[in-house]
């Protein structure tokens, strides 16, 4: 639901990804109907200081559409990754960037539940570029 009262700092969480066989279904429901532009411009206007967008996919992840409201999505997604304004990368508390590209992460057994859990956010971080310390 994009209708409603203007608020201080909007944060849309956008959380779409390929699945299992790396096919990327762009199906974001009111956003591909007719004038799905226009929901995503409402929704865009809504903050009245501060958006910030957490998502899973980057522009990349699209192919370019014939759908106004997924192309519009997708150039938002470029335009934010070209235009990164005050971006910061935000990791929790036992994580910590040391380096542009490197993390340190401290007493990983008190983030995550299992072993698996931690693979996977590492193979997620790595993915997109990180490298990884990891100090127990």
């Amino acid at each position: 639901n994009v209708q409603g009262d203007q608020c201080s700092h909007l944060i849309i969480s956008m959380g779409y990804a390929p699945n299992e066989n790396g096919d990327f279904q762009m199906r974001f429901g009111p956003l591909n109907q007719e004038q799905g532009h226009r929901r995503l411009n409402v929704l865009m206007s809504r903050a009245q200081d501060k958006i910030t967008f957490v998502r899973s996919v980057k522009a990349k992840d699209f192919s370019i559409s014939d759908n106004e409201g997924v192309e519009a999505l997708r150039k938002l997604m470029l335009f934010l990754e070209e235009n990164p304004g005050d971006a910061r990368a935000a990791f929790p508390e036992n994580i910590e960037i040391i380096e542009s590209d490197k993390l340190k992460i401290s007493a990983p057994h008190e983030l995550f539940t299992s072993a698996n859990e931690m693979v996977t956010y590492c193979e997620v971080l790595k993915e997109r570029g990180w490298k990884i310390e990891i100090r127990i």
